[in-house]
């Protein structure tokens, strides 16, 4: 079940990196489908244009409407008509009722009600909507007509044509408002997915760059501003409906790619921007000059801003409400010498705020015996100056406390251990005489071998474990003294692969015992430094002493010294036998031991004490941990070799 649920798991995080790998894919077809969908809904809008124009999305309905522009045909031909009629030319006006949509037309004089002309093909063929109104004739007589249409519109003709218009609009006009609203509806959704894909190409889970985020963002943004603004001042001087739709379109894609790019360019994390660049260089270059500035010159720069834009305000203000020149000139000498006032102020704060701040310099740079002056300060600043400098009172008898304190357990650790080492040595040299006079009686017959193998097994545990204490003594002597700074150090001109080559041959022998291979890297040419040879022995001592103790056998211990520039880097790396759990800094505290049982040999003073040793030469000493490899990194100053 558990092997089932891990396995859903894994397929489901195998699904959801391949989906977001193919969050690049399919780009230009959401692009080129939005523009359609676009493209779509505009040639709606335009088809609707057309019928608003047309009369047939007013408010009157669509019967209504068409009644309404059939009237105003009906009207112009009646005009036709009736001057055919007066100039005498019925068969004129005949042809032209045949060559139309008229079924009936009677002309009639307004005053006598007499006909002045008539055409009627029959009831058949005409519709029951009547058409009439009055008209006016070329002589100024009013007249009235009545007109009935075709019921099928056998002509082409005004009257067809607008029957036309009505039979489109009727049968098209919902499906045209769906289409748009469709279109738009599934711009609106497929937009943002388009949005979220930018910036994501095949077998990439980030976001990558192209050429046209590469491009400086002011490079990508005028030109098209450029463009749209020339574009709507064609709009504005005045064009056709359908040349505005297709500018707009025109536009509205270049603006589009325009926020795809700015897209783009904010999942980047960066603009790419040279007016942002220009302002944040402008910015740190101010900062800069100011931050370098004295901090009297700061804050009376400060001051001056501030009374200009209170002057500029005060005039701002007066002026419109037409203040007399005498009152405004008041006004801003009493500005002027508020600041005045102010300034002083504000300078002498500044003088004594500058005191405190050199003496707070002075005091945190360790220098205790530095005395702020007081004298002339007032307030806060007065007693803040005293504050600083009890502190440093207080600072400097801590300090000269614990240098006390320092030198009296450095003292205390030589005398106790002149102390200890005075009996000891006379323990180890009883031991000694113990294993000499035995011999010597083993000689002479005296006592027998096993007796004489006791005592000297007593002895030898008696000598190594004494010897083993000296050797505690000496390295508390040392690190006291390398700590207290009290350990004479005599510098001397000394060459890396002699001195490698030497400490080497002391532990060669010792290496093979544990199978330990010893691989040296020394530099190519002879490189000098400057160390006191006993001390500097001492340090690599102890490293190959902490190699031989700890290292795991059968392995190999590596050696390298390089230059760089002025510094030589001598490195050792060894693999531990267990893995080491302490950090570096740990490692390098006073008794800290790498085998926690501490059943080895060792005091844990050795990295301790070679450190010390490596910066009173002016060196320095780093530790570095991985697993179980160990690496100590010594670094010295390089010297001429005359």
């Amino acid at each position: 079940m558990e092997q089932s649920i891990s396995i859903h798991e894994e397929n489901t995080a195998e699904a959801r990196k391949e989906k977001k790998k193919n969050k690049g894919e399919g780009k230009i077809f959401l692009f080129f489908l939005i523009l359609f969908l676009v493209a779509i809904a505009m040639a709606g809008f335009y088809v609707i244009h057309i019928f608003d124009r047309e009369g047939f999305l007013s408010d009157a309905g669509m019967e209504q409407t068409l009644y309404l522009r059939n009237s105003e045909i009906a009207h112009k031909n009646a005009k036709a008509i009736s001057e055919y009629v007066v100039l005498d030319q019925s068969e004129a006006a005949i042809q032209f009722c045949k060559n139309r949509n008229i079924g009936s037309f009677r002309l009639m004089d307004l005053e006598s009600g007499k006909v002045l002309f008539q055409y009627d093909l029959g009831e058949n063929y005409t519709s029951d909507t009547l058409y009439t109104d009055k008209i006016e004739d070329i002589y100024g007589n009013m007249q009235k007509y009545e007109l009935c249409l075709l019921n099928n519109y056998s002509h082409e003709d005004a009257y067809k044509g607008v029957f036309r218009m009505f039979i489109l609009y009727r049968q098209w006009i919902v499906p045209i408002f769906v289409l748009v609203g469709c279109c738009l509806l599934a711009t609106l959704i497929l937009t943002p997915i388009l949005f979220c894909k930018i910036g994501y190409v095949r077998g990439k889970e980030e976001v990558t760059e192209n050429y046209l985020t590469r491009i400086p963002f002011e490079v990508v943004t005028i030109p098209l501003a450029l463009l749209i603004m020339l574009e709507f001042g064609a709009c504005i001087d005045g064009i056709g409906f359908s040349t505005m739709l297709i500018t707009l379109y025109a536009v509205g894609v270049l603006i589009f790619l325009w926020m795809l790019n700015f897209a783009h360019r904010i999942k980047l994390g960066k603009m790419n921007s040279l007016v942002f660049r220009f302002f944040q260089w402008a910015f740190y270059q101010i900062k800069n000059i100011f931050d370098n500035m004295p901090l009297i010159w700061k804050n009376m720069i400060t001051l001056l801003g501030v009374g200009a834009v209170e002057l500029f305000v005060i005039i701002a203000i007066a002026y419109p409400s037409r203040l007399s020149r005498r009152a405004l000139l008041i006004l801003c000498i009493l500005c002027i010498l508020e600041k005045f006032v102010l300034g002083i102020f504000h300078l002498s704060s500044c003088l004594m705020f500058k005191k405190l701040m050199v003496g707070g310099r002075e005091i945190a740079s360790g220098n205790t015996a530095y005395r702020i002056d007081t004298l002339g300060m007032t307030g806060d600043y007065k007693k803040h100056g005293e504050n600083l400098n009890s502190i440093s009172n207080s600072v400097a008898i801590a300090v000269k406390e614990q240098l006390k304190s320092e030198r009296m357990k450095t003292e205390l650790v030589a005398n106790v251990s002149h102390d200890i080492k005075t009996p000891l040595t006379s323990v180890i040299n009883y031991s000694d005489l113990i294993q000499n006079e035995t011999q010597k009686l083993s000689k002479q017959g005296t006592i027998t071998s096993e007796e004489l193998n006791t005592i000297e097994e007593y002895s030898g545990v008696l000598n190594r474990q004494s010897n083993r204490l000296k050797r505690l003594l000496d390295d508390l002597v040392d690190i006291s003294k390398a700590n207290s700074g009290s350990m004479e150090i005599t510098l001397e001109k000394l060459e890396i692969g002699t001195f490698l080559s030497q400490v080497v041959g002391e532990y060669e022998n010792r290496f093979q015992e544990k199978n330990l291979e010893i691989i040296i890297s020394k530099t190519k040419e002879e490189v000098f430094f400057e160390a006191d040879s006993r001390k500097l022995f001492r340090v690599f001592d102890n490293l190959m002493q902490n190699i031989y103790k700890y290292a795991h056998p059968g392995t190999r211990v590596y050696i390298d010294a390089e230059k760089l520039e002025d510094q030589l880097y001598v490195q050792f790396r060894n693999t531990s036998h267990e893995r080491i759990n302490k950090t570096p800094e740990e490692l390098l505290e006073r008794f800290s031991r790498g085998d926690e049982s501490r059943h080895k040999e060792g005091n844990g003073l050795g990295l301790a004490i070679a450190k010390s040793l490596m910066e009173l030469q002016g060196g320095e000493m780093k530790v570095e941990v991985d697993g179980d490899l160990f690496k100590v990194i010594l670094s010295l100053k390089i010297c001429d070799a005359v």
